[in-house]
């Protein structure tokens, strides 16, 4: 019997003891706990489909993501990721339509557009990301939060790159950037337009309060 429980765990039980299966021997494996027949995946579990040769199945996890798991071994493979939450924004490379970024609750993911695959995933915990862009020179992936920071991150690895804090009081709900990647413009639940100077260091350079709720 192949159980996935809500921690993320999966496991092998004999039918009558409903006990966790044991291997003849110990293999190499990471999943492999004392020799149990046991592993764990990201996410809560919520589906399992058997092969119909028996040789794998298919786990699907409330976090969006779907394994296959080999049946000897249990072995989980990713094979499918997608955001769990709500996708707040979706913006794509300049003038390349290969690549697009998404923003979610408390992670931005960068797409492949020609086969859905993700290629990269930056996760901010407790925080929700409401708007994201890619600057025309493509060297950053710069987003808004609902604790009010504008966050930049490093294209190919997802490291911070600057933070800018407070550029909201509330939350930061719009960004745009000039076509020199030297201006940026947000704008945020408080009403507020700012205007920041981007390089060595972020200043904000113009404040306005034209519009008396989120823009």
């Amino acid at each position: 019997m192949i159980i996935g429980a809500g921690d993320g765990s999966l496991a092998v039980l004999k039918q009558d003891t409903f006990k966790i299966l044991r291997y003849p021997t110990v293999v190499r494996c990471v999943c492999i706990a004392d020799g149990c027949r046991q592993a764990t995946v990201l996410g809560g579990v919520s589906s399992l489909q058997l092969f119909s040769n028996g040789s794998s199945f298919y786990c699907g996890t409330k976090q969006g993501n779907v394994y296959q798991v080999e049946y000897g071994s249990l072995n989980p493979k990713l094979i499918w990721s997608c955001h769990f939450e709500r996708i707040n924004d979706v913006t794509f490379a300049n003038n390349y339509s290969k690549l697009f970024a998404t923003a979610s609750v408390g992670e931005i993911r960068v797409w492949n557009a020609e086969n859905s695959q993700e290629l990269l995933r930056i996760a901010v915990p407790n925080v929700e990301c409401t708007c994201v862009i890619i600057p025309v020179d493509g060297k950053s992936i710069i987003s808004g939060w609902t604790d009010g920071k504008i966050r930049a991150f490093t294209p190919q690895s997802g490291k911070a790159k600057w933070t800018i804090n407070d550029a909201h009081t509330k939350i930061v709900t719009a960004l745009a950037m000039t076509s020199d990647c030297t201006r940026l413009i947000s704008g945020g639940s408080d009403g507020q337009v700012r205007i920041w100077r981007i390089g060595e260091s972020q200043q904000m350079i113009a404040s306005m309060k034209e519009h008396k709720g989120m823009k």
